[in-house]
Order: C-alpha cells, then sequence, then structure tokens
C-alpha cells in the first residue's frame, strides 16, 4: 500500500509550520489604520487578523531509524538485519496536494535506501473549515533499509536525512475601492490594509494595499515566507538562482484577472533578511463613473521544501 490516511491527532509536528489568518472583529467605525491600534481598518471595522501555527508537518516516527543498529561486519550489507524508516505527513494547510506534487528523498550515506524516493500518488487533503488538519499520510516505502559502512565496538555514527518537496498554493481575499474618475463622494476608503482572509499556507499574504492616481489605482499585495522551509521556483532543482520565488498566480476583481491582462507582477523573489516581497498591480481604472468596492483574491503558488533528519550509531555485534 502507497500510503494510509486516517483522521488521527499528530503530536509532533516537525517540518514546515506555517500560519493561517483569523479575524477578530473589536470595534467599529474607523475610517483608517489609524484609529485601530494597530490593526486593520477593513470595510469600516477595526479587524485585528491573528495568526495560529499549521502546514504540511512531516515526523520520521519513533525507532524509525533507531538511534543505534548492531552489524555483523562478516556479513554483506545484503545479509545484514534490516531497519526501519517510517515517516508521516500531516497536511494542516488549507491547499489539497494533487498526486505527484509531493517527494520525498532519502540521504546520508552508508544505508542502501539513500538516494530512494517517494511520490504519493493520490490527491493529500488539505485542512477544511472547521477542521485542525487534513489527510494525515503514513510512508513506509523505506522500510527493510540495510546499514552498508563498517561498524565498531562505539558505534560508527551516520545520518538519515528526508527531504520534503512540494508544490502548494496560498489564497487570501480583501477588497479594493475602485473610486470612479468623476466620483467625488466615494462611500469606501482606498487607504489601509484591506486584507480580509488568507488560508493556512507556508506563504502568506500579509496586507492589500492601493494607492490613487488620476486614471487608474495601483495595488500592493505583501507576502512573506512564515514556514520555517526553504522556497523554490516551481519546477526547478533549487538552485541557488531559484530560491525564495513566489509566482503571483491570480489577482482577481470584477471578474477580470488583471495577472492575465499583464498588469501585474507574476513573480517575485523574497529578501533574505525578513522573508518579504510585494508583488504590484499597476492600471486598474478609474473608468466608471461611480465607486465601488470589489472583493479581491489572490493565488500564490510555490515549491517549498523542508528536511529532518536522524543519527544512528552502527554498533559491531
Amino acid at each position: 500500500m502507497k500510503f494510509k490516511i486516517s483522521a488521527v491527532i499528530v503530536l509532533c509536528l516537525c517540518v514546515a509550520v506555517t500560519f493561517s489568518g483569523c479575524l477578530d472583529m473589536f470595534s467599529s467605525g474607523c475610517e483608517s489604520d489609524a484609529e485601530c491600534e494597530g490593526n486593520n481598518c477593513i470595510k469600516g471595522e477595526c479587524v485585528k487578523i491573528t495568526f495560529r501555527a499549521a502546514g504540511v508537518g512531516a515526523e520520521l516516527l519513533k525507532d524509525s531509524p533507531p538511534s543505534k543498529i548492531l552489524v555483523d561486519p562478516l556479513k554483506s550489507r545484503y545479509d545484514r538485519t534490516p531497519f526501519d524508516i517510517y515517516l508521516q505527513l500531516t497536511n494542516i494547510g488549507e491547499h489539497t496536494i494533487p498526486p505527484d506534487e509531493l517527494t520525498i528523498s532519502l540521504s546520508g550515506g552508508n544505508f542502501d535506501k539513500s538516494g530512494d524516493t517517494w511520490t504519493n500518488d493520490e490527491p493529500i487533503r488539505g485542512a477544511e473549515a472547521f477542521e485542525d488538519f487534513g489527510d494525515v499520510v503514513f510512508v513506509e516505502e523505506f522500510k527493510g533499509a540495510r546499514y552498508s559502512g563498517s561498524p565498531n565496538f562505539g558505534g560508527a555514527p551516520f545520518t538519515v536525512v528526508a527531504e520534503i518537496k512540494y508544490n502548494y498554493k496560498t489564497t487570501a481575499l480583501g477588497s479594493i475601492c475602485i473610486i470612479g474618475a468623476n466620483d467625488e463622494t466615494p462611500f469606501c476608503k482606498e487607504t489601509g490594509n484591506k486584507l480580509s482572509k488568507v488560508y493556512s499556507a507556508p506563504v502568506t499574504v500579509r496586507s492589500i494595499k492601493e494607492e490613487l492616481y488620476p486614471e487608474s489605482i495601483t495595488a500592493g499585495i505583501t507576502v512573506e515566507n512564515v514556514g520555517g522551509g526553504e522556497l523554490c521556483r516551481m519546477g526547478t532543482e533549487c538552485g541557488k538562482d531559484d530560491k525564495r520565488y513566489v509566482k503571483l498566480e491570480s489577482f482577481k476583481m470584477g471578474g477580470k484577472d488583471y495577472v492575465a491582462l499583464g498588469l501585474c507582477d507574476t513573480e517575485k523573489r523574497l529578501k533574505s533578511e525578513d522573508k518579504t516581497g510585494q508583488f504590484v498591480c499597476k492600471g486598474i481604472s478609474r473608468a466608471d463613473t461611480s465607486t465601488k468596492e470589489e472583493t479581491a483574491e489572490i493565488v500564490l503558488s510555490y515549491q517549498y521544501r523542508s528536511a529532518l533528519q536522524r543519527t544512528v550509531r552502527a554498533y559491531e555485534l
């Protein structure tokens, strides 16, 4: 069996924590962020966007691999006693990972499973409304590994490393105040952070803000890597020039996708210092004569990587 999915509580999540946006409305009647004690003024209400720990978690299960093994040096590696390597994955983010888009690769050295890989052949469902997590996947394809080095009485150390890489998406919702070019009394405000919801993922959207120009509006979308892992361009092996990239897949508003229309940045390399970056969408038209507050949907896509490891000592039998 490739993997088993069950609704169990995971007690130890070691890799790729992230954050999910939650809203806490605590007062009303605001016109700007300055009135909200450091929080956001959204549609006339002071809103605090809080974050909970979440994400795609991975765990090497207890004693798999074990911390020590006994090896007969007179036997070939094919005849030595095998040991097992079991992993458990939990998709706590809200994006469902399609088949063939998550891979686990083993490395380290001195064991014959080093270099082996496993890829999901079924979707790994994300967390849904009112759920703490989605699918739990038990990976048993790496069982039966055998030590291939030289043991000693002091315990020869070697490391089992499991790298997890997967494609993921972040969805966020907000609003943009489209003030008509001839409208002198707009009913909505174009200032402040217009973010209203962020779905759980390793990369979050921190803010949506707009700037008003005579004939157009510019929207700025600030994103941040909060998952503790490494961002890479999708479809690459994450070389030096492919690290820290996020793609803006779509920015939809009023029935239009401004990415498809060529008005938005499509890719951004996040800063190494604070792991943030900003996409800019320019040229959103003010041609309409009346003001309207449009709901904006943002979708980001990226490759995400993280790793866990365990040291094993091989004692001579």
